[in-house]
């Protein structure tokens, strides 16, 4: 900045200039979410930090030995872009966090503690800020003796006892439980008591025919567990129930769940194997008993007052309605019990946390709270464990809705757990599997991306893969994620579900039963990790491109394979291309180019068709027309987003004759297809039918941007015909068949003026025309009476003699009957008095004399149509003769000279 100081003394001036440099004297802002972190031996370690500087800098993370802390050189641990990073430019709100997996790293023992140190240099003021964090590593519990009598004995009559002798504490004196599990090869492990057990050293139960491992496992406050494996410590020979026992074992369990809780648990998880293991044992006493006891079990807790206890009754509960489902025997009741519970705890990610209101007032952040990777596990397998045996096609609305904005509540809970360092975090269940992967964008254009992960082949048959491209590197690589705040980076969730949860969302797409789904459903979101919401990501320059492998063979002859996208009620192919199948190890797949993120997948449509292609002579809007065979039950729409109109036309298989009425028959189509199509009557224009059988033409027009759009429209069109369900009716009410094959499309330009006019805006426009013709005839009527007033008699007598002699004698002079004279001026030497002088007479004596006459009056006679300017007055002592001049009205003919006249002075 430059300075200028200037003086001045009398008439010398002097001045001096100089530059002023302003600097950045700030230091960096340092932002630290957490300054005492306790994590257990395995764990990842996650220490969030964002920075703000106003000029480059540079930031390092260390860890510090001082006060006698242990310490780690964490070059050796991790890569260098993690622990040391440096921007040449601003940075507001940069994310730099520090992110270790503790199960790789034997030099963070479990007992440690460690200082890990921040630091931010600004590079152009040599200022630095430094921020610290206390990390201690919590030391497990020890186990101790476990004694378990008898070893061997029969299904459902043996009681077995577990006993726990010395050595099973926690060294740092924290407060701990005891679960107990048995496990058969090749099955899940199933938990014998649903809630921890503390100060409890024996257990009882019973089991069924097979050989377990019995599982010994104490946990402290913090999840920090130790356990001890028994291999094969138990053996249970085989039983034929009678129906009897069967049912005097289910009254057992269901009299138990009402004095312990945990022992009906149990009992009935142990029962539960009858419907796995011995399909002649699987009563429907057995399963109606476990279905109560889950019932009891999931009723028993709530999410909202104590969330850990709720997921872990839940995840004991999984077993139960796993098992139930794979045997069919899963009651609606239990089904809606876990799922209620399941979105609960799904929902307390958003509703745990109060927001706080200074915070509120200042920005639009959401507090949330984070949600823990294995509770997210937890929530997924009771999703799958409860729609497993559940069709498609039977899945309410409600729950799948329900299911999907629980998913919605998880991706945000888990954007808020991981950090940016991290690697993709994968969690897994038949139903759904999910890839969160919190990352900056630079130079990830062209990088191929898992949508799920490569090692989780066992839930996931046909993994996909996602380029994103140059849009979304260049959209979240530095952007304002917040009124205050920037974000460099985003967190990209990506999923796939293997089941359709999606369609049964919209009870309208569920009636087109002729959709034959042919991929895994694939799910793309952006979550802002500031605001904690779901970003709405559409129009990309550059579309992101999905990889896709296709379930079973592929006959390209007798459909082809689209790439259809969900808009919120319906799937549509107008977001998403398809590219020709192609193969990818030994797989079927297709690459879909999408400008819009969601929901995506891999459907069946109609063999590919020849499309013709013309060019309108009235229009530079390049038009197609799409004829649909008869064999097809569907075709792709494809109509661009800046279409103004479509024009769609098919033909009815009868006679034209038929048609009795041919307005009202017009107006009941045009009813029938706005109802169809979901638009506005207006929308439908210049319907036309014509003969040829009976051929229905029309305009369907864009509409406002909260109505059914263009493609929408005719997509339900062709739906409805293919399906026959647009019903078109003869004068007796007979229905009338559509040929399908006669369908065709057209994109066209919007008419200005529709050819069909309301009949109220006609009688309007009539009545507007009407209403100016008679006051055009009063008008003419008016002016024809008053030019006939005007031209009644007129004197013929001349007027008598007037010359010089007569000077000084005033005589009077008739004046022509029927005329009216005005003064328009009367100029004397000294002044002139103006009166109105509308036919301008005034202006004509200037025009024709100028000053020579200084002492005249000058006056106008209206006579009939035309109009007199006449003077007179004296130059001097002499009279001068009166000139006459004639000026028409408005309306008459021109100007012309008249003869002479003469008038007498005007007094007063």
């Amino acid at each position: 900045m430059m300075w200028t100081a200037t003086m001045t003394v009398g008439q010398r001036t002097g001045n001096y200039t100089t530059t002023v440099e302003i600097v950045n004297v700030l230091p960096p802002s340092l932002v630290l979410q957490l300054t005492n972190i306790i994590v257990n031996p395995g764990d990842k370690l996650r220490i969030p930090c964002t920075v703000t500087s106003h000029g480059p800098v540079m930031m390092m993370w260390s860890s510090s030995s001082d006060n006698g802390f242990d310490s780690i050189d964490l070059s050796t641990i991790l890569p260098s872009e993690s622990i040391l990073q440096e921007s040449t430019v601003s940075v507001t709100n940069k994310e730099f966090s520090l992110f270790l997996d503790l199960s790789g790293i034997a030099t963070l023992p479990a007992g440690a503690s460690f200082v890990f140190v921040v630091t931010a240099f600004a590079l152009d003021n040599e200022q630095s800020s430094e921020k610290r964090v206390h990390v201690t590593v919590n030391s497990p519990p020890t186990t101790g003796d476990v004694q378990i009598s008898p070893s061997n004995g029969t299904s459902m009559t043996t009681d077995f006892t577990i006993d726990v002798g010395d050595g099973w504490t926690d060294i740092d004196g924290d407060s701990t439980l005891f679960f107990f599990s048995v496990k058969e090869a090749n099955l899940d492990r199933i938990r014998l008591n649903a809630r921890g057990l503390s100060d409890v050293y024996s257990y009882m139960f019973k089991l069924t025919e097979g050989v377990y491992d019995v599982i010994v496992e104490l946990c402290d406050t913090y999840g920090a567990c130790s356990n001890m494996n028994l291999k094969a410590a138990i053996t249970v020979l085989g039983k034929t129930f009678t129906e009897a026992e069967l049912d005097q074992a289910a009254a057992s369990i269901t009299a138990t769940v009402k004095t312990d809780m945990n022992e009906a648990i149990g009992m009935a998880m142990t029962m539960s194997s009858l419907l796995v293991t011995d399909n002649q044992n699987s009563t429907d006493s057995v399963s109606l008993v476990i279905n109560e006891v889950a019932t009891s079990l999931l009723i028993s807790v709530v999410a909202a007052v104590d969330p850990a206890d709720a997921t872990s009754v839940l995840d004991s509960a999984n077993n139960m309605l796993q098992r139930l489902a794979d045997s069919g025997g899963l009651t609606q009741t239990v089904i809606t019990e876990s799922q209620s519970l399941a979105s609960d705890l799904a929902s307390y990610v958003t509703k745990g946390t109060g927001q706080s209101r200074r915070r509120k007032k200042r920005t639009t952040t959401v507090d949330i709270t984070p949600l823990p990777i294995n509770n997210a596990a937890v929530l997924l397998t009771t999703y799958s464990a409860t729609f497993s045996q559940q069709s498609e096609d039977s899945i309410s609305t409600n729950s799948a809705t329900d299911y999907h904005q629980s998913l919605d509540n998880i991706f945000i809970g888990l954007c808020a757990t991981v950090a940016y360092a991290e690697d993709p975090v994968v969690i897994s269940s038949t139903l759904t599997t999910i890839n969160i992967d919190k990352r900056v964008t630079e130079n990830t254009e062209s990088l191929v991306y898992e949508v799920t992960c490569k090692n989780c082949i066992s839930f996931i048959t046909h993994p996909a893969h996602v380029t994103y491209g140059i849009s979304i590197q260049n959209k979240y690589a530095s952007w304002d994620c917040s009124p205050y705040l920037s974000c460099y980076g985003a967190c990209f969730v990506s999923a796939q579900l293997t089941k359709d949860l999606v369609t049964p969302t919209s009870p309208s797409e569920m009636s087109l039963t002729n959709r034959v789904r042919r991929s895994d459903i694939i799910i793309l979101k952006v979550i802002n990790p500031v605001e904690n919401s779901i970003l709405t990501v559409g129009n990309l320059e550059t579309p992101i491109t999905i990889t896709i492998r296709v379930d079973g063979d592929v006959n390209t002859t007798a459909y082809s394979l689209q790439c259809l996208f969900w808009n919120h009620d319906s799937w549509t192919n107008n977001t998403c291309t398809a590219s020709s199948p192609h193969m990818i190890d030994l797989m079927t797949a297709v690459t879909c180019s999408c400008d819009t993120m969601g929901y995506i997948a891999i459907f069946e449509g109609p063999p590919i068709i020849e499309t013709i292609i013309s060019t309108s002579t009235e229009s530079s809007l390049e038009t197609e027309t799409v004829p649909v065979h008869e064999e097809t039950t569907e075709t792709i729409i494809s109509i661009p987003s800046s279409a103004e109109a479509v024009q769609v036309s098919f033909t009815i298989d009868t006679d034209y004759a038929i048609i009795v009425d041919h307005v009202q028959f017009r107006n009941e189509i045009k009813q029938k297809l706005a109802d169809t199509m979901h638009v506005k009557v207006k929308r439908i224009t210049y319907l036309s039918v014509e003969s040829g059988s009976i051929i229905v033409t029309f305009k369907v027009e864009h509409g406002s941007i909260s109505e059914t759009t263009i493609q929408e429209a005719v997509e339900k069109l062709l739906a409805a015909i293919m399906s026959n369900s647009l019903v078109i009716t003869n004068h007796h009410g007979g229905p009338l068949k559509i040929i399908k094959a006669s369908f065709t499309y057209e994109v066209v330009d919007k008419d200005p003026v529709p050819e069909e006019e309301n009949p109220s805006t006609l009688y309007i426009i009539l009545g507007c025309v009407g209403a100016l013709l008679v006051i055009a005839v009063v008008v003419i009527a008016i002016l024809l009476h008053k030019m006939k007033k005007d031209h009644t008699a007129v004197s013929t007598s001349p007027p008598p003699p007037y010359g010089p002699q007569m000077h000084g004698v005033d005589v009077p002079r008739p004046v022509s009957s029927g005329s009216k004279k005005f003064l328009v001026q009367e100029r004397t030497n000294s002044k002139t008095k103006q009166s109105n002088d509308k036919h301008g007479c005034g202006k004509m004596y200037d025009t024709g004399h100028g000053s020579a006459m200084k002492d005249v009056d000058i006056v106008a006679i209206e006579k009939g149509a035309g109009i007199q300017c006449a003077m007179y007055g004296q130059p001097g002592e002499k009279w001068t003769e009166i000139e006459i001049r004639t000026n028409s009205r408005p309306g008459s003919a021109s100007s012309i000279p008249g003869p002479p006249n003469y008038l007498p002075p005007i007094t007063g």
